[in-house]
């Protein structure tokens, strides 16, 4: 199953972490998220209520569960076993939160979870799968995801509470592949791939029939191409190589098999670019992969008016952090959730406010490209 490992582990590996000189915006304010008695958190997405999700240590740091902030208080809610890893990946605007969880220590199987008002879902029981991962759900409690589920590799699929569901999205053909986000016009995202290729960026929507037709959204060729997130205009972001062997960087896939992708470039002084998340604006944000990764850190970075910026350069860091490595929510109201390194070397989730212009004084990102941007449920 191709997936993003646990989060703490994952980003806190090989950092070399250095101060860095910045410019501030005065007006945006950075938020720290808390732990769940441990030493460290990462945030990975936030709706418009400004409620965060995403995942941390507990008390001695032996195991790290999802959980849920808001206002400054956070809740643990709930792995399958105490001492299981688990992660909430997404969450919509009624509150329903989606990830997975460890059956128990040291299991190599995952199970997609749903938690909402102090009651669980265990989405891979219902299912029938073997191990599954959740990573987004719509306000109708459509969930997307990728799995086993099926003979063969980790394939996509999506699943309702009350229609049940199974494996869609993967493009007819292919060995596996993951959803990666949908919007609440029920327009799936993701990439599919064939063992030993890169991956290919695939869209997926309703047939009329309870089925899903599935096409391929990214550049022909043997490139990698990644849709991680969709508005509820169908506008989808992700991160391509626009020419094969080519560095990948920040896109949007346009839909259009002649023009696929508009090429959001890439941080100036970084090699590569990922966008994660789109909001009601048409604002971007994601992560910028450094040239030499022994020298230097990721840094996260939005994309608004037409311009890519490291958000390092846009909040003053004050003594509390060192760099903000990746930002991975953002919501209607342009509210910016991520992980950086705090000033004593640990990872936080964070939740920046004040950088982004308020909704209908910004000049959408895609006017210029013929596209209508908005929100993308948050």
């Amino acid at each position: 199953m191709q997936e993003r490992r646990g989060w703490i582990v994952a980003m806190a590996c090989g950092l070399a972490v250095a101060a860095v000189a910045h410019s501030h915006a005065e007006a945006a304010v950075i938020t720290r998220i808390g732990t769940l008695g441990g030493s460290q958190s990462v945030a990975l997405d936030i709706n418009d209520a400004r409620q965060v999700v995403g995942q941390a240590n507990v008390d001695g740091d032996a195991v790290a569960h999802e959980y849920l902030w808001h206002n400054g208080a956070i809740t643990d809610l709930g792995p399958l076993a105490s001492d299981a890893n688990s992660a909430a990946e997404g969450i919509n605007n009624l509150g329903e939160v989606v990830g997975w969880s460890e059956v128990g220590n040291g299991s190599f199987l995952k199970n997609a979870m749903l938690w909402h008002g102090g009651q669980t879902t265990n989405i891979n029981t219902a299912l029938g799968g073997t191990s599954t991962l959740a990573w987004d759900i719509n306000d109708h409690g459509t969930v997307v995801g990728q799995g086993n589920i099926t003979a063969g590799f980790a394939k996509g699929w999506i699943w309702n509470r009350n229609t049940g569901g199974g494996s869609a999205g993967t493009l007819p053909g292919y060995m596996g592949g993951a959803n990666r986000a949908i919007s609440n016009n029920d327009v799936v995202v993701g990439h599919s791939y064939f063992f030993g290729d890169p991956d290919h960026a695939h869209r997926a929507v309703p047939d009329g029939k309870s089925g899903w037709i599935s096409e391929e959204i990214g550049p022909a060729g043997y490139g990698l191409s990644v849709a991680t997130d969709v508005n509820d205009a169908g506008t989808m972001v992700g991160y391509a190589q626009v020419e094969d062997s080519a560095p990948w960087s920040a896109v949007i896939f346009t839909g259009d098999a002649k023009n696929p992708v508009i090429d959001l470039g890439r941080l100036a002084g970084f090699a590569e670019t990922e966008a994660n998340a789109i909001n009601a604006s048409g604002i971007i944000v994601g992560m910028a992969y450094p040239i030499d990764p022994f020298e230097d850190v990721a840094h996260a970075w939005v994309y608004m008016n037409g311009q890519m910026h490291d958000l390092n350069d846009l909040v003053d860091l004050g003594n509390e952090w060192q760099v903000l490595l990746n930002a991975t929510g953002i919501n209607a109201a342009g509210d910016i959730v991520g992980t950086g390194i705090t000033a004593d070397g640990l990872l936080a989730g964070f939740v920046v406010s004040g950088v982004v212009p308020s909704p209908g004084t910004i000049a959408l990102v895609l006017a210029g490209a013929g596209l209508v941007a908005a929100r993308r449920r948050r």
